[in-house]
């Protein structure tokens, strides 16, 4: 407040505008409506300052206008103001710009009663300000200004000690309203402000350690951009910013560690040492990343042995279902190329070689089956004394199963019974 006073009767200009920028406190409703500028704004403004000046605290409690609209909040009665003063002053309280005063000069005339004359109605924001503190000045005497004063101080000081910094502002400027050179006030208020500064130079600082702590990088990261806008070349900014690359890197190192570990449980050894790798990358010394890259090596080598193992068994049971399969013995080929599939499901080499074995084992079956009925054809012709039939039969299951001892058998048997024959006839001439 005294700012703005001093500042006014610098410039020679009272602007509720440049008021409510110091404080939303001071700012009308319309203000906060982002309505157009009109005087009953400053009539609000300089009405909270007289409030403020004949009782040493604001009339909604530093409660901005819009909160107090929506509140329905009104400001108490000042015992120490005559009817026509506290209604001039209660006028120029009213929230709402058609109830409020319009203007002023018909403000100040109600308030300090004065006549219109034309000297007034060029009078500054300053020099109503000070016309505020000569009327009070006039109604209550010098002594009772600066008891008023002190009190105030006194108040400001309390405030001061519970670290209830916004009524010990409120208090302090109220003390430079009464008594703008009120040297300890002034002190006390910079105190206060650097008190202000702190306190929110320390929340700012702590919601961003909130943030580290919940492991939420945006919220750090945005709370870190709000520290930098409200004090950048702090010592406090300089530490978070340190904290939070810190916090970066280590979330980082901590998600990284966790997709490895994923990977090495899901037996993806590769890929879990890549995601070491990226650890070592940022820090070498990282000895959890360095066992995790050991034992993925372990895991890698173990199946690779059990691999090279795997290929040995492989072609040994493939190389002995073709030997088998060459020597026709169909049977052996298939047990030898399913021993090969189970170890290789994905061999086609093996699956062909079986089915071949198969196709194979059922003709040698079906040769065999003639070559039997063959031979018992044979048999009974050779019964009947047909050798020629008896030969023929056994060539025949010869040419199904080739060297089928009961086809040689029956082969022999008739042929000696042929040459019996014929050597008998041969005695007999």
């Amino acid at each position: 407040i005294a700012r703005i006073t001093n500042e006014a009767s610098t410039h020679g200009d009272y602007d509720a505008g440049t008021l409510g920028a110091l404080t939303p406190a001071y700012a009308s409703l319309e203000m906060f409506n982002g309505d157009e500028p009109h005087p009953s704004d400053d009539v609000y403004a300089a009405a909270i300052i007289a409030y403020e000046l004949f009782s040493g605290r604001h009339p909604y409690d530093r409660i901005p206008a819009n909160e107090a609209f929506a509140q329905k909040l009104r400001p108490k009665r000042l015992t120490n103001l005559s009817k026509q003063q506290w209604s001039a002053l209660e006028s120029g309280l009213q929230l709402t710009r058609s109830t409020r005063t319009q203007n002023l000069t018909v403000f100040r005339d109600k308030l300090i009663k004065k006549k219109k004359t034309p000297i007034f109605k060029f009078l500054s924001a300053a020099l109503f300000c000070i016309t505020l503190t000569i009327g009070y000045f006039v109604f209550f005497g010098p002594d009772k200004m600066s008891i008023q004063a002190e009190e105030a101080f006194q108040k400001a000081n309390d405030c001061f000690a519970q670290q209830d910094f916004e009524c010990a502002l409120d208090k302090t400027e109220a003390v430079l309203v009464l008594l703008p050179e009120h040297a300890e006030a002034i002190i006390l208020r910079e105190k206060i402000k650097k008190h202000i500064f702190q306190q929110e130079l320390t929340q700012k600082h702590q919601n961003i350690k909130q943030c580290i702590a919940s492991q939420d990088v945006n919220c750090a990261e945005r709370e870190l951009l709000k520290l930098k806008a409200f004090a950048a070349t702090s010592e406090t900014y300089t530490k978070a910013q340190a904290e939070v690359a810190l916090f970066k890197t280590d979330y980082k190192r901590s998600q990284t560690l966790a997709e490895a570990n994923i990977c090495f449980n899901n037996q993806n050894y590769v890929c879990a040492k890549e995601k070491a790798n990226l650890l070592l990358y940022i820090n070498n010394n990282d000895s959890e990343a360095q066992k995790l890259i050991h034992n993925a090596d372990k895991k890698l080598a173990e199946i690779e042995a059990t691999q090279n193992q795997l290929n040995k068994d492989y072609a040994k049971a493939y190389n002995q279902a073709k030997a088998c399969h060459k020597q026709k013995r169909y049977q052996c080929a298939i047990d030898h190329a399913n021993q090969a599939i189970n170890l290789k499901p994905e061999s086609s080499a093996s699956h062909d070689l079986l089915q071949q074995a198969k196709v194979d084992l059922l003709q040698q079956e079906s040769n065999l089956k003639n070559a039997i009925n063959m031979v018992k054809i044979g048999d009974e012709c050779l019964k009947n004394v047909k050798y020629r039939c008896a030969i023929a039969s056994a060539e025949s299951a010869l040419a199904s199963v080739p060297n089928y001892p009961p086809a040689l058998e029956l082969k022999q048997k008739a042929k000696q019974a042929q040459r019996d024959v014929i050597n008998q006839d041969w005695k007999l001439n």
